[in-house]
């Protein structure tokens, strides 16, 4: 799997930057229930953030086909097959990386330009 995958937001651990040469080594996907990163080749990782009982029963019955690996009380992680990206990024509600279409690229150039112009 490439990783990380394009058209999502991507953060990175503390204290890494992406001036080093591993930086997608410590990248993460920040989404509204935790975060997805990569656990090896083939495998993602989802931490979910404040695991209630009905949070874990969402995941249990969503059919993702994923196992717990850790649960603590400030959070839990589970495993899944990195061929389940999509469905993953859905139910965690991965964030998307804001994007411009070509008429709003051409105004954001013009305003830019214009700006510029005034300095």
């Amino acid at each position: 799997m490439n990783w990380p995958p394009p058209g999502y937001r991507i953060a990175l651990e503390e204290g890494h930057t992406k001036r080093e040469a591993d930086w997608t080594d410590f990248a993460f996907i920040p989404c509204r229930k935790g975060q997805i990163y990569k656990f090896d080749s083939t495998t993602l990782a989802a931490w979910i953030e404040r695991p209630t009982a009905n949070a874990w029963n969402t995941l249990k019955r969503s059919g993702l086909p994923g196992k717990p690996f850790v649960e603590t009380d400030g959070g839990g992680v589970w495993l899944f097959p990195a061929a389940n990206f999509n469905e993953l990024a859905s139910f965690m509600g991965a964030r998307k990386r804001r994007t411009m279409g070509d008429i709003q690229r051409e105004e954001a150039t013009e305003r830019l330009k214009k700006w510029r112009e005034h300095r």
